[in-house]
């Protein structure tokens, strides 16, 4: 679509039909983190900074049989939670901010998770993004919009933000988008981020938002190869012309000497007559 400027309303009606396409396409997307219990999903989503969804949820299951509640994490070792939890990297400052959040869950909520933003956002390790996934996904609470890469840099090529960092993006998705659309926003961005507009290689000839996206940042849109192959033809191309040949007569024993070149003028040469051509003759001379 053009890039040119857009007003506020115009810029409204657009995510509003962004947001009509998103649901038609994810109807019933939800969380990819698998849990059972507030604790999970928190414990869950913490892990789940620079690592992806499925090695948590790989990961997730041995912690949890150890340390199966609030209570049992907060009086763990450091270096067994590092153990178990290696493989989604930065396994020190998240294990560390595990223990630290079972603590301060066990000693300043008697053990449950607090349900708020504000008490959220003050455990260790827990921020506005891991407080709204919580909050949104386990207790229907629209407290914000989650940005995690795919909704950074989706709603960034959309042209619905232009921040540079996740919580000015999430401030601009919600004076456009309609409160009760914020939970199911983040996690229809999400699925598309991973299924079509997949960083470094999105496909935005299949793409069913493609109309309404301004695909900031991305190189003019061409079309796929096998349309190219089927329709295109090679530019200023010019048919090579066949060199002129210059007939010369000649008789047996003769030497061919150097060609002469032919020009617009060189009149044709008289077709060879029967008289004028040689008889061979035998080693008898007959």
């Amino acid at each position: 679509m053009a890039k040119g400027r857009e007003s506020k309303q115009a810029l409204i009606d657009r995510t509003g039909r962004i947001l009509a396409q998103l649901e038609r396409t994810y109807p019933d997307v939800e969380c990819a983190l698998e849990h059972t219990s507030p604790y999970e999903l928190l414990a869950a989503t913490i892990l789940s900074a620079q690592c992806t969804d499925e090695r948590v949820n790989m990961v997730t299951p041995g912690l949890f049989k150890v340390y199966p509640t609030p209570a049992h994490l907060a009086k763990a070792r450091q270096e067994d939670v590092e153990a178990i939890v290696k493989s989604t990297g930065f396994f020190r400052n998240k294990a560390a901010n595990l223990i630290g959040m079972a603590q301060a869950v066990v000693e300043k909520h008697q053990g449950e998770i607090p349900q708020t933003l504000e008490e959220l956002v003050a455990l260790p390790g827990v921020g506005r993004k891991t407080a709204n996934v919580l909050l949104g996904t386990f207790h229907g609470v629209p407290s914000g919009v989650v940005v995690d890469t795919h909704v950074q840099r989706i709603s960034r090529l959309l042209g619905l933000a232009k921040g540079n960092n996740a919580e000015t993006i999430e401030r601009e998705l919600m004076a456009i988008v309609p409160q009760h659309e914020w939970i199911m926003l983040s996690h229809r961005l999400i699925h598309h981020g991973r299924q079509i507009c997949i960083a470094r290689r999105p496909q935005c000839t299949r793409c069913p938002l493609l109309a309404d996206c301004r695909r900031v940042g991305l190189p003019e849109l061409e079309m796929p190869t096998s349309v190219l192959d089927d329709s295109a033809e090679p530019q200023e191309t010019r048919p090579l012309k066949k060199p002129t040949r210059v007939k010369k007569t000649m008789t047996k024993g003769t030497p061919l000497k150097g060609t002469r070149k032919a020009t617009a003028t060189t009149a044709p040469l008289a077709p060879k007559s029967k008289k004028n051509i040689a008889k061979p003759q035998n080693r008898n001379g007959r």
